[in-house]
């Protein structure tokens, strides 16, 4: 049952050929595709992508953990487009993760309560926001490991047996490999709670050595299953400009932190209407509400290990999500470097689902498997309006290295990363320029291929994929369209051969002579490469060993659910998920708003100013009306484009005194779409800001202000006055 509380939202996402469109959606579809054609080529773990970063090459999968784009390779070997291992792989996690939910719950929680917790874990709104408007795939397989993580944890702590460790090592090793932020925030969750929990073991039988080894051993065969690929992370890590975005994480965090009010905000269905129908990152009022009286329920019921444990991880969510924990963020370079505050939110909402399904309990005993049951349909019903993809389906229709190109030429999404962050460092500065040859990049993408050569009359003819055939009469420079890697080879006519660093971008370069020489390029593994695997090998080696062994179990007994409310859930689910899946979203707007295009359903107040030829403000609105100093302001603009746009203008938001004279606060972003093509006629454009108020303003009152400019120029859009900014009428009290 648990496995198949995820369907209803599930079957509508098995699309062969697209997936929702998302922020990071498109980036694992392209490194699912390099994953299987390096795989096909016979590179049993690749590490390098030639065509990534428009063709220069990329160690992209030497330095984010490889997994779910490992599996998606797999799949892709069997025949299975890369979309549909995207969807498949993300309903995989839905289901992995409902089900060690109930798993985890199942150790203090009887059968219902279990299932009401899984049912919370797969329905927040959280979860809904990571799968239709994040679309990482290896946050959300991260995050569904957690709970089998904690259960391993918890088994090697009271149940200290060889077959506990090594559970708790392929839980450990399996996220290790999957999700290095989710890894960071459970590794800092262990080393504070491991401990403590072989001491609370060890009160009730004298096994606290035999925790302490079970735990200790666990963890470090799992990091050995993953040291194929932590190994050489941290050797090469040297290699590559893993700093180069440093700058602006303070501003990454400050604009992601949550306030009190938006993270128990119960979403609404987004509008179809609307070009940006992003999710809130929130847990929801219902489930806030659930969690509230569940911890009332385990108290009632004495299970206070669960309640306190639970309830701990929810307040310290709540306080590393809010802008009061910056201090915490920017004290530790490692932890600011996780950049999103609500990744502590994807990992903490079990906390709540733990204490959300303890909210049975509080009923007498004959009626607590119907008030969960009942329970779940609420969890669900609420979260019919966003159950749905919240934004248009990208198609992936004959995938090849072409699209990979030209979608970072057109997003700056350089080597498939949203920083740029694993580029070799060598070169003075970086080529961005698309190949001349991209249309050959469908048919072999592995190819060698040249970027310059210093002689006009020199001839190319490609041998094999790694070797070409150059004929000059005259001596000639060559530049590879390759950057330099540690342990690049070169033969020269089958000779081991000199090259140089190109200088200027890095690359590869190597002087001929006049006449004819066939160049061959490979790369030398590292120690660091060549030993990991080995490390790996025999830690699962030992893994498989102790599995075999014999242990006694202390799982709790399986004591059933009335068969009436069991057959009652799995024939609810499994018809309303048809129902969803056939009917009512492909043909039906049910649980969904449009609203008319210059009538927001959820903007307060009119504006209907226009700002140059390009864009037109219908209104905004504002959620609160007074914000203290080092607060953060919330309003939403609500624009129109009025012309096919070529361009990205930047709406900046200021907080001033009532002469408009001085600044309180300010944000500027861009707009949200695929391109300032999307703004068109079709869609209104809901446009969120967060004014951040200077922490150093003193108290009184201010006007919000706001301008357009063009983000290339920086000039300013006129309004029909001949102004360049529009002050609004609502006043803000900083108090």
């Amino acid at each position: 049952m648990a496995a198949v509380l995820p369907l209803i939202a599930i079957l509508p996402t098995l699309n062969s050929v697209g997936i929702p469109f998302t922020a990071d959606g498109t980036f694992h579809i392209h490194r699912i595709y390099a994953m299987t054609r390096l795989l096909q080529s016979g590179d049993l773990y690749p590490r390098w992508i030639p065509w990534f970063h428009l063709g220069y090459g990329y160690p992209v999968f030497n330095f984010y953990a490889p997994a779910s784009t490992y599996i998606g390779g797999l799949l892709g070997l069997i025949g299975i487009p890369a979309p549909l291992a995207f969807n498949l792989l993300v309903a995989g996690a839905w289901v992995l993760g409902s089900v060690g939910c109930y798993s985890l719950a199942r150790r203090w929680l009887p059968n219902h309560a279990a299932l009401l917790t899984a049912t919370i874990w797969c329905y927040t709104p959280i979860r809904l926001q990571a799968i239709w408007n994040i679309g990482s795939l290896p946050a959300l397989l991260a995050t569904a490991l957690v709970p089998w993580l904690l259960l391993g944890l918890l088994r090697a702590a009271r149940t200290p047996s060889g077959r506990s460790c090594a559970g708790l090592s392929l839980a450990w090793g399996a996220l290790l490999l999957t999700h290095q932020p989710t890894a960071l925030l459970m590794g800092l969750l262990i080393a504070i709670s491991a401990p403590l929990l072989c001491i609370w073991s060890g009160r009730e039988r004298p096994n606290f050595i035999h925790s302490i080894v079970c735990t200790g051993g666990g963890l470090l065969l799992g990091t050995g299953l993953a040291a194929i690929f932590l190994l050489p992370m941290l050797v090469e890590a040297q290699y590559i400009q893993l700093d180069t975005s440093a700058a602006d994480i303070p501003a990454v965090l400050a604009a992601g932190f949550i306030s009190p009010a938006q993270f128990f905000i119960q979403p609404a269905a987004p509008d179809q209407s609307d070009l940006n129908r992003n999710l809130p990152e929130t847990i929801g009022l219902v489930v806030g509400i659930l969690a509230l009286g569940g911890a009332s329920g385990l108290i009632w019921r004495r299970q206070y290990t669960l309640a306190i444990g639970a309830a701990l991880g929810a307040i310290i969510t709540l306080f590393m999500v809010s802008d009061g924990s910056a201090a915490v963020w920017s004290s530790s370079s490692l932890l600011a470097q996780l950049r999103f505050p609500g990744r502590v939110l994807g990992v903490g909402v079990l906390s709540f689902a733990l204490l959300g399904g303890g909210c049975g309990l509080l009923a007498p005993s004959r009626w607590q498997q119907w008030i969960s049951g009942i329970l779940m349909v609420v969890v669900i019903g609420a979260a019919l309006p966003t159950v749905y993809p919240s934004r248009d389906w990208v198609d992936f229709v004959r995938l090849s290295a072409i699209d990979s190109i030209r979608h970072e030429y057109e997003t700056t999404a350089f080597g498939g990363t949203s920083y740029n962050e694993f580029k070799p460092n060598y070169g003075q500065s970086t080529s961005f320029d698309l190949p001349t040859d991209l249309e050959s990049y469908a048919a072999n993408p592995l190819q060698l291929r040249i970027r310059d050569l210093s002689s006009r009359t020199a001839e190319v003819e490609y041998i094999s994929e790694q070797s070409m055939r150059i004929i000059s009469a005259e001596p000639v420079r060559v530049r590879l369209r390759q950057f330099y890697w540690p342990g690049t080879q070169i033969n020269i006519n089958g000779e081991p051969a000199t090259f140089q660093i190109d200088p200027q971008f890095g690359l590869v370069a190597v002087a001929l002579p006049a006449g004819t020489h066939d160049i061959t390029l490979w790369r030398e593994p590292s120690f660091a490469v060549v030993a990991a695997p080995l490390v790996s090998l025999v830690c699962l080696v030992v893994v498989l060993f102790l599995l075999g062994r014999p242990s006694r179990s202390s799982e709790p007994s399986s004591d059933g659910l009335s068969s009436r409310l069991a057959g009652s859930v799995l024939v609810g689910i499994g018809a309303f998920a048809i129902l969803n899946s056939g009917y009512i979203q492909p043909y039906t707007n049910w649980f969904r708003q449009r609203s008319p295009l210059d009538q927001p359903a959820n903007m307060q107040t009119s504006v209907d100013q226009q700002f140059g030829d390009a864009y037109h403000l219908l209104g905004y609105t504002l959620n609160a009306e007074s914000v203290k100093p080092g607060g953060r302001l919330d309003i939403t603009l609500y624009w129109r484009a009025l012309r096919p746009l070529d361009r990205i203008y930047r709406p900046v938001v200021q907080l001033v005194d009532t002469e408009v004279s001085e600044a309180w606060g300010v944000s500027q972003k861009f707009f949200v779409g695929r391109g300032p093509d999307s703004h068109t006629l079709d869609y209104f454009v809901s446009d969120s800001h967060g004014v951040t108020i200077f922490p150093d303003r003193s108290a009184g009152t201010g006007k919000l202000i706001l301008w357009l400019e063009d983000s290339t120029t920086g000039e300013r859009l006129r309004l029909p006055n001949g102004t360049d900014f529009l002050v609004l009428d609502s006043l803000v009290e900083v108090r």
